[in-house]
């Protein structure tokens, strides 16, 4: 059987525009439920809050496919400065099931590495232990486990109010 030319079509990774956004917000949402979390409710209007304009907080990369967007990556930076350690930080890279087995995921691993190289930093990521085919996916591009030393902790909700509003 011949390919459709839609099979054949190359994937593309370029950075985000915010005409992206509701594929951005939709990408998240099947992350979210991939790894069994609630969905975020996400709107293009808060990815474009997050990722566009001065106060941006995120960056988006995209893989495009015949001219829809197949994957994402969003990423930001901070730099561990007791250790001069310049990061920058995966927060999420989702691939739409059906394009998963086409490289998408490495084009935009590749991708946000880049951005890491030319900002002299290193690329961290958390991972769901639960997410096996995810760390399958990592171990096969050449990430390593960094430790158990460190725990992930946070505020959120009251106890960030909290402590914003604590002026002692």
């Amino acid at each position: 059987m011949a390919q459709s030319p839609v099979n054949r079509d190359p994937v593309k990774v370029r950075r985000a525009r915010r005409a992206d956004a509701p594929a951005i917000a939709h990408l998240a949402g099947i992350l979210a439920r991939h790894v069994e979390d609630p969905d975020p409710g996400l709107t293009p209007e808060r990815v474009v809050a997050l990722g566009f304009g001065p106060g941006r907080l995120t960056r988006y990369l995209v893989a495009t496919r015949a001219g829809a967007v197949v994957g994402m990556a969003a990423f930001g930076s901070h730099v561990d400065l007791h250790m001069d350690l310049p990061t920058i930080y995966l927060s999420d890279l989702a691939v739409d099931p059906a394009a998963r087995g086409l490289g998408v995921g490495r084009l935009l691993l590749a991708a946000t590495a880049r951005e890491a190289v030319a900002r002299g930093a290193v690329l961290r990521w958390e991972l769901w232990r639960g997410n096996t085919s995810a760390l399958a996916f990592y171990e096969a591009c050449g990430a390593l486990r960094l430790g158990e030393d460190v725990m992930t902790m946070g505020l959120d909700g009251p106890a960030l109010e909290a402590m914003a509003a604590d002026r002692n």
